[in-house]
């Protein structure tokens, strides 16, 4: 008999709150989206949403034997000592999140469950109580990440030492920290149609040209990619010809070098997940600045760069000039010049047939 007394009292109790959920269907005031403080049904649909996976925690607990209530995050995004101490602690004494609050420095209520599941997948921990009309997300995230380190693709000697990583909060503190000044602006952008990423529009307002600013910004909002993998993507949108041989938009592991550009009016990218940030636009002078370049005096980086654009100078014309000399206009290079180089490329037998053609008195000292 008592098994089912309990049988019908929950029967009774279920009945109830079907009925209370389709009245409040009816008149509109919450739809499929709206979430609605039952916590078998919230566990439910958490898992139905989030799946079976190890790192989905759902904990329940009751609030003096009788108030339900559960608590929902990803394990290896969120910091467990958190949850305990200043979320699951409070609430079993009996502190109601919407008239006490929660010793946490970031909490927002919702109704929403797609604002739900999203702040979940960012390291969020939902907080849901029995007769609490909406779920409070906590911020509990403590991101796996690698250590600041030394750059590697673009080793200095002198100047400083520190790369990003791939982590986008840390990539924003790292430029914050150099550029303390409210005129450094960040623009977060949600890009991918599946799998949103976030990507970070970087630049000061006060040195910024603003068609620059909003021409990145519409470029970057057009994506439609599935996701965003890496910022070579983000980059093959942001040139005004994503098939040119010659790139407008480059990119840089190295923080002071972004500061510099950022103060000379560019405009950065910055993509969770990649620790090389975009910059542009690029000129040709910039593929032919260094990082030391800034951190030396003016006059040896002068000179310095004076012999990089000498070496590109004679790169692109001397083998022009080469190749005009020898195959169009021979008689203007020396016959002693042109032996060597028939020996360097045909070998000695060449320079036999060419030698026993040429008078032994036009080159007496290359006799054989």
């Amino acid at each position: 008999m008592d098994a089912w007394r309990a049988l019908s009292e929950d029967l009774q109790r279920l009945q109830q709150r079907l009925t209370g959920f389709i009245a409040s269907l009816t008149d509109g005031s919450t739809t499929l989206t709206t979430y609605v403080p039952d916590m078998d049904a919230v566990a439910a649909r958490l898992m139905a949403r989030l799946g079976t996976s190890p790192d989905v925690i759902v904990r329940r607990f009751r609030i003096g034997g009788t108030r339900a209530g559960l608590v929902c995050y990803l394990d290896n995004l969120v910091d467990v000592s958190i949850i305990d101490r200043d979320i699951l602690r409070p609430v079993l004494q009996g502190a109601d999140p919407a008239q006490d609050g929660l010793p946490v420095s970031h909490a927002a209520a919702t109704q929403d469950w797609e604002t739900l599941i999203t702040g979940i997948l960012a390291g969020h921990t939902a907080v849901c109580l029995e007769d609490l009309p909406e779920v409070w997300m906590v911020d509990t995230v403590k991101v796996p990440q690698r250590s600041i380190e030394r750059p590697q693709t673009e080793m200095a000697i002198r100047g400083p030492q520190e790369a990003f990583n791939e982590v986008l909060a840390t990539q924003l503190s790292q430029l914050r920290r150099r550029l303390a000044t409210p005129h450094l602006v960040f623009d977060q952008l949600t890009v991918g149609t599946r799998y949103p990423v976030a990507v970070v529009i970087a630049y000061l307002d006060d040195v910024v040209n603003p068609a620059l600013r909003d021409a990145v910004r519409a470029r970057v909002t057009r994506i439609r990619a599935e996701t965003i993998v890496n910022s070579t993507l983000v980059a093959s949108y942001l040139r005004d010809h994503p098939g040119t041989l010659f790139p407008t938009v480059r990119n840089s592991e190295r923080v002071d070098l972004v500061v510099w550009q950022l103060l000379s009016g560019k405009v950065a990218v910055l993509v969770d997940g990649d620790p090389f940030v975009l910059w542009g636009p690029a000129t040709l002078c910039d593929f032919y600045r260094t990082s030391e370049d800034y951190t030396s005096a003016w006059y040896d980086a002068s000179f310095i760069r004076a012999i990089r654009w000498l070496a590109w100078a004679f790169g692109v014309y001397l083998p022009a000039l080469y190749i005009a000399l020898t195959e169009v206009n021979p008689d203007l290079v020396p016959p002693p010049l042109v032996i060597l180089t028939c020996i360097a490329s045909n070998g000695i037998g060449e320079f036999q047939r060419l030698n026993s053609r040429i008078s032994a008195s036009e080159i007496p000292h290359y006799q054989l």
